[in-house]
């Protein structure tokens, strides 16, 4: 979110603009229930406020009927109106027209009301302004003038101050390069304006433009400072605040020494001039660049003292929600932060606090292997947008795009992605990152699962231009060996990732995460390679991690990963133990891949049992998920003919026609899944 700034919203006075004299006279034309609805459009239209020329209202009229006829009458009208006294003469007629009786309903409607806004703001204009108006009236009908007209001071601020409300609540329309030519072509005749300097800040924070961002907050509060008065107070009231934003701007970046340097500098000054919410602010943002233990300390704090600024207390329990769950803090603890600040957005109106908490929400869901309330959150977010930031957009999308295409639901995960294509594909490098990562990420994972490693390598580019970070890249790449065949390679790339993990902040649930990841892929790939104690020992260590963070659906993917090693050194009653504990979360929220192998862990220890009817039934289950998967295929059709072989003796000819045919089928799969490897 992007706080803190002092406040620049000031009352505007009411003008009258050659456009508005335009639609007036509109209105005094016979109307046609089509044109009531175009200018009711031109009306509520704030954002080409500086851009109604007589080419905007031609434009306008050219898409009802008699169109043309239309702008003809107006610009006649409008072309005597050049001079003061006809201009009164103009709005006299209008008053008396709006007086009459047979104007008493037109006067209630909202056509009415903006001719009687617009004749109320003509009487208060001076003889001057007047004849400024007629000026106008005259660049507006004429056709020679090619550029627009530049904007009043009035209707400039009118524009600038809605930009910054949508910005602030994360809903401008606008493109950032369409906001910024616009922003460039007020400050050309007024570059002193503060606000648009606070409007390019933002607007370059949006598109992730740091430098022109930090250039634009500088000249905000420099202009701020020049337009304040000369006394002490006056000049020192906003710098704690000129500080305090410097420092948010320099934490989202990640400069987190060089926003500390400029919080300490907040908290001097504010102490100076006595200013208490400024004092509280600074708290929060210490306490989210802070490290853990500081933040510990320091966000209970924040929260405890700003209860009477309820965005700030939001941000401070967003802050500690991270800080709790890198520290390994049980969910319900963490989650019941979120909910407060839900609370709050819903008592106070803050729509970007509870954007930032469904955000927040999602991803912790999704850590604590709960896709179902994962993607409600996501759904939350995406449905009531107002507010959402175009990153937490993204990421939304990502998350449930990922969930779906992880429970099988390759339609639905498309559908998601190209709606993140529509909406966010213009938006910026920053707000394409998460989406993009994604659908790259889910093509890579379909390309492996068919042997395509082609394709796949493809796909690892698209991760890589998309911005994904070098671990997540080096671990699909170690997925992708390890699927070709290449197991001491994938070996020795999954020991870097975890040295690389190990080096970094521990704490960090995304890092846990990952390093699980690496953890349970380098035990399979042990067990592979015939070593199947190492590969036991590797996924302790993964059980041991995700448990200590109260990641549920990684440890059940751990226990799946014990159950298969335990199978393989021959200790069935150890498989079924972790299988049963792991079966549940597994079914719930593991995706199909693990389902999958969970039910071939099932056919093995009933084959192990000799139990083939119930191993049978297991394996069934496993082929109607892995239809593409051609390495999950080969092991499915592997323990069927095992488990064919095994049963009765009843139909013996029948049985021996079904296994052979298992059998041509699994020479057929294994035979292509090593062509596919030798080809790589």
């Amino acid at each position: 979110r992007l706080e803190p700034f002092v406040s620049s919203s000031n009352s505007l006075p009411m003008e009258v603009t050659a456009s508005d004299v335009a639609l007036v006279a509109l209105l005094r034309v016979p109307l046609s229930h089509g044109l009531s609805t175009q200018l009711m459009r031109m009306i509520k239209n704030p954002d080409g406020d500086f851009h109604r020329t007589a080419v905007w209202l031609h434009g306008e009229l050219m898409n009802v009927e008699n169109g043309e006829q239309y702008f003809s009458a107006v610009m006649e009208s409008l072309q005597k109106l050049c001079e003061v006294d006809e201009l009164q003469e103009f709005f006299g007629d209008l008053s008396q027209y709006l007086s009459s009786q047979e104007c008493r309903t037109f006067r209630s409607s909202f056509l009415g009301l903006f001719c009687r806004r617009i004749l109320v703001a003509f009487d208060k204009l001076s003889f001057s302004q007047a004849a400024r108006l007629c000026e106008s009236i005259a660049e507006f009908v004429n056709p020679q003038r090619t550029e627009p007209p530049a904007a009043s001071h009035a209707v400039a601020d009118k524009f600038l101050q809605h930009q910054l409300e949508q910005l602030q609540e994360s809903t401008c329309t606008l493109l950032p390069s369409e906001l910024q030519a616009r922003v460039d072509a007020l400050m050309q005749s007024r570059p002193t304006v503060p606000l648009a300097h606070l409007v390019t800040h933002l607007n370059a924070t949006r598109a992730h433009d740091a430098t022109r961002a930090l250039d634009a907050l500088h000249g905000h509060y420099d202009t701020i400072d020049d337009a304040l008065p000369e006394t002490t107070a006056g000049r020192r009231a906003h710098f704690p605040y000129a500080t305090l934003s410097l420092a948010s701007m320099h934490a989202r970046d990640g400069g987190m020494s060089e926003a500390q340097l400029a919080l300490s500098e907040t908290v001097r000054i504010a102490q100076e001039i006595n200013d208490p919410v400024c004092l509280q602010q600074a708290l929060a943002w210490l306490g989210r660049t802070a490290a853990p233990t500081t933040a510990a300390v320091l966000l209970p704090l924040a929260v405890e003292n700003t209860t009477e600024q309820p965005s700030t207390q939001a941000d401070a329990l967003l802050s500690l929600a991270r800080v709790e769950t890198a520290a390994a803090a049980p969910p319900r603890k963490v989650l019941a932060h979120i909910d407060r600040v839900c609370v709050l957005a819903a008592d106070h109106g803050l729509p970007g606090p509870r954007a930032a908490a469904h955000a927040l929400a999602a991803c912790l869901w999704g850590l604590y292997g709960n896709t179902t309330l994962a993607s409600l959150s996501c759904q939350q977010l995406l449905h009531a947008s107002r507010g959402a930031s175009l990153d937490d957009q993204s990421l939304a999308c990502a998350t449930l795009a990922s969930s779906l295409a992880a429970q099988g639901q390759v339609a639905a995960a498309d559908a998601v992605l190209a709606h993140a294509a529509r909406t966010l594909g213009a938006a910026g490098s920053g707000a394409r990152s998460a989406w993009a990562q994604a659908r790259a990420a889910i093509a890579l994972e379909a390309a492996v699962d068919a042997a395509d490693f082609a394709s796949a390598r493809a796909q690892l580019s698209q991760l890589a231009a998309a911005g994904a970070p070098p671990c997540v890249r080096r671990l699909k790449e170690a997925l992708i060996l390890r699927e070709r065949g290449n197991l001491d390679s994938a070996i020795a790339l999954l020991t870097v990732i975890l040295n690389d993990l190990d080096a970094t902040d521990g704490g960090d649930p995304l890092c846990v995460h990952k390093k699980a990841q690496a953890l349970l892929l380098l035990a399979e790939t042990h067990t592979a390679t015939g070593r199947p104690e190492i590969g036991l020992r590797v996924a302790l260590q993964a059980l041991v991690l995700v448990r200590a963070h109260h990641l549920d659906a990684l440890a059940a993917c751990s226990l799946v990963t014990l159950a298969e090693i335990h199978i393989s050194l021959g200790c069935v009653a150890d498989a079924a133990s972790a299988l049963a504990e792991a079966m549940p979360r597994i079914f719930a929220d593991g995706g199909w891949r693990w389902t999958v192998r969970a039910h071939l862990v099932a056919a093995s220890c009933a084959l192990a049992n000799s139990d083939a009817a119930v191993g049978l039934r297991a394996v069934a289950q496993a082929e109607a998920l892995c239809p593409s998967a051609l390495r999950l295929r080969v092991a499915c059709l592997h323990i069927k003919a095992r488990l064919l072989s095994l049963s009765g003796s009843a139909g013996q000819n029948e049985n021996e026609v079904q296994v052979k045919a298992v059998l041509e089928a699994l020479r057929a799969a294994r035979n292509d899944l090593a062509r596919r490897q030798a080809q790589a």
